[in-house]
């Protein structure tokens, strides 16, 4: 029975991440098929805390993976209250803005998760070198905060 979950799981990351890749700005808003709403983003960030190690694993290197691939190359941030408030802008516009303060948020999410099981790993006196591999990938990402 555990084999067949972490398989379901396994293939469960692929599809969702799959679909993450290929539509990054609708996966990002909920999904009204999923039980919680949850949008895709977020249901791949729920296998962080999964039960076993290595779907944990497997969820890290796919969200990596997934933002290295729908981070844009250009540097982002959170529009100020005249910007959100500016009526001028296109609905293009709008839904860029709204995109880009999704991945915004999802990615420092993402980064607060690392720390935290870095902090823990430390803690425990783990050997690091995943952490440290998944850590170094990220920070060659084209993704600039602030």
């Amino acid at each position: 029975m555990e084999y067949i979950e972490k398989e379901n799981a396994k293939l469960d990351i692929a599809t969702l991440s799959e679909a993450i890749i290929s539509d990054p700005q609708s996966t990002l808003i909920k999904d009204k098929s999923h039980v919680q709403g949850f949008s895709k983003l977020r249901q791949l960030h729920t296998y962080l805390t999964h039960d076993t190690p290595s779907i944990q694993m497997i969820a890290i290197l796919s969200m990596v993976a997934v933002f290295q691939d729908i981070i844009p190359g250009y540097r982002i941030r959170l529009p100020t209250a005249a910007e959100i408030s500016d009526k001028r802008q296109s609905a293009e516009v709008r839904k860029l803005r709204v995109f880009e303060g999704h991945l915004l948020q999802s990615y420092q999410s993402f980064l607060k998760f690392l720390n935290e099981t870095v902090a823990k790993a430390k803690k425990s006196k783990v050997s690091l070198s995943q952490s440290h591999s998944v850590s170094l990938s990220l920070t060659q990402s084209p993704l600039v905060l602030g």
